[in-house]
């Protein structure tokens, strides 16, 4: 790949800034590499990725990239006072544009910057103060999805040769027609406001190309044309997106380069330059689950019901899951992870007395054992890893393996994870509406789960002794209880989109009921919240993992 081509660099912002969910940042990452694979395979450009970026990391990459710098693309928070980039302990700082600006007015290269955020008309402003290039921005917050769909066909059309100003037009005109009207792009009851030069208010559509009245040209740049040399790549400069009714901020935190993109054959010269891989299959022990929506918790008047399962909520899932058929067995576990923490032995019986460290600890191996990216990040651990409990006792919470901070890398993560409890919920109920996926009555459930009123004895029996729910997952309920990652708390309220859980709370979620549980604890609404060191006989998990190459369902689904 030749030193000489024009860089686009990504910057993104961690998805956890502040306990404030970014939705989106990867997928509208990958949805960014995807558009643009065909020319950067033909050496017409090269991408840089800058993901958690802190304010040092940002200024390090234009160091990097110098004159080659053609893009910039960010996605994440940011209000008035500036974009937000990681600190210190995690939390966001902003950065005024100001800086930035004056460094990138700096780069003879720079052709165009893409704000996907809000609160960006001061920083329009500072940098047309210091740079005469298109800036495309929104000032308000945009849905996630939408977001990284927008930036996607921007890209396709400026990959395929297009400029900058065909590529805005080609996106937008797409976008209208693909949803029922611009404001499907909003958020529910919100309006969305344009900038224009001079500071003009329109409202409407939320995207907006604006160009220094003095360089209008500007809008007539793209890509060069194909090089003689595969090896030739261009480099893009981009910024993540903002997601999730969040602004531009959460540009940078602490640095974290993503696993480089799987290279793709490059397209013949006439080659459709929209084409997808193949779709993916499951990995063996796992089915993939369907994209859809469905209501999260219990009606008031459902049997056993607990306050914590409501209010009831419409929750979206605009992407299919794998999903893993049985919970982890001992024998998975000790062959992975060289030790035998359960009750009592049987390698084909879930396994038991499994903290939420170790649960995630599990997952990152299991990543790096099949050449996935690792999905957590475990810092300041310490402890006995998997050895259940002293002198053979059925629970303990002190002195166990235990981490100082256990943080998701990435929410669209390709490696091996728990479950959110709304996927767990969602994949439990396989599409019904009652107490349990097989009724609402005892003998029903006895048919698909070991609880307290069918099974008496400690140790669970082998996986997949009762039979299945719809969508072929064995013992959801009973058996083991299944660490989710979220944190235990109230839900929110209104319809959400693939939710992530509360920002705050000192408990996991931990769902399903198990073996010794009251039947009011095996539904598939029922919840518990429990201290992420605690191990018990029946604490347990099963992992799930999201298919590569699966694009994001826009469309509500039906």
């Amino acid at each position: 790949m030749s030193d000489d081509a024009p860089v686009i660099l990504l910057v993104f912002a961690n998805e956890l800034t502040d306990s404030a969910y970014l939705r989106a940042l990867s997928a509208e990452r990958r949805a960014i590499e995807e558009a643009l694979d065909v020319a950067a395979s033909h050496g017409r450009c090269r991408l840089v990725v800058e993901t958690d970026a802190t304010h040092a990391a940002l200024f390090d990459r234009l160091d990097e990239v110098g004159d080659r710098l053609v893009g910039v693309h960010f996605g994440g928070h940011a209000d008035p006072e500036g974009l937000t980039l990681q600190g210190d302990a995690g939390r966001g700082v902003p950065a005024r544009m100001a800086g930035i600006a004056d460094r990138l007015g700096a780069l003879p290269g720079l052709r165009w910057v893409f704000l996907n955020g809000c609160g960006t008309q001061a920083h329009v402003d500072a940098l047309h103060r210091r740079s005469r290039v298109p800036v495309i921005a929104t000032d308000r917050a945009i849905r996630d999805r939408v977001a990284a769909d927008f930036a996607e066909r921007f890209y396709h059309a400026l990959g395929a040769g297009q400029s900058i100003g065909a590529s805005f037009a080609s996106a937008r005109s797409e976008m209208l027609a693909h949803h029922r009207a611009p404001t499907d792009a909003l958020r529910a009851g919100e309006q969305l406001r344009l900038l224009r030069p001079g500071g003009e208010i329109d409202r409407g559509w939320p995207w907006i190309l604006i160009t220094p009245t003095d360089a209008p040209e500007g809008v007539d740049w793209r890509l060069p044309e194909r090089r003689r040399s595969r090896s030739m790549l261009g480099v893009a400069l981009l910024a993540g997106l903002a997601l999730g009714g969040l602004g531009l901020g959460g540009l940078l935190m602490d640095r974290a380069d993503p696993p480089a993109a799987s290279p793709t054959p490059p397209a013949a010269p006439d080659a459709a330059s929209d084409a997808r891989p193949a779709r993916a299959t499951p990995p063996p022990g796992f089915v993939e689950i369907p994209a859809g929506r469905f209501v999260m918790g219990s009606p008031p008047d459902e049997a056993w019901r607990d306050d914590d399962e409501g209010p009831q909520r419409t929750v979206v899932f605009d992407r299919p899951l794998w999903v893993q058929t049985h919970e982890v067995s001992q024998g998975q576990w000790s062959a992975l992870m060289g030790t035998r923490p359960s009750w009592s032995a049987c390698d084909d019986c879930p396994v038991g007395r499994v903290n939420w460290y170790e649960a995630l600890a599990y997952a990152n191996a299991l990543s790096r054992a099949e050449g996935v990216p690792e999905c957590y990040r475990l810092e300041h651990c310490s402890g006995e890893f998997g050895r259940g409990c002293p002198q053979g006792a059925p629970q303990c919470r002190r002195e166990v393996w235990r981490c100082g901070r256990a943080t998701l890398t990435d929410v669209d993560c390709l490696g091996y994870r728990l479950p959110t409890e709304a996927e767990w919920e969602y994949f439990t109920r396989a599409g019904t509406t009652s107490a349990h996926p097989a009724g609402s009555t005892p003998e029903a459930l006895a048919d698909i789960a070991w609880y307290h009123d069918n099974h008496g004895e400690m140790a669970a029996p082998p996986r997949g002794s009762k039979a299945p729910n719809a969508w072929g997952l064995y013992d959801v309920l009973g058996s083991h209880a299944e660490w989710c990652f979220d944190r235990y708390g109230p839900y929110a309220t209104g319809p959400v989109d693939d939710p992530l859980g509360p920002g705050e709370g000192a408990m996991r979620a931990y769902r399903g009921g198990a073996i010794a549980s009251h039947i009011r604890a095996v539904r598939s609404a029922a919840r518990r919240g429990l201290d992420p060191g605690q191990r018990t006989v029946t604490s347990g998990f099963r992992l799930v993992r999201r298919p590569p190459n699966s694009a994001p369902r826009y469309d509500a689904p039906p």
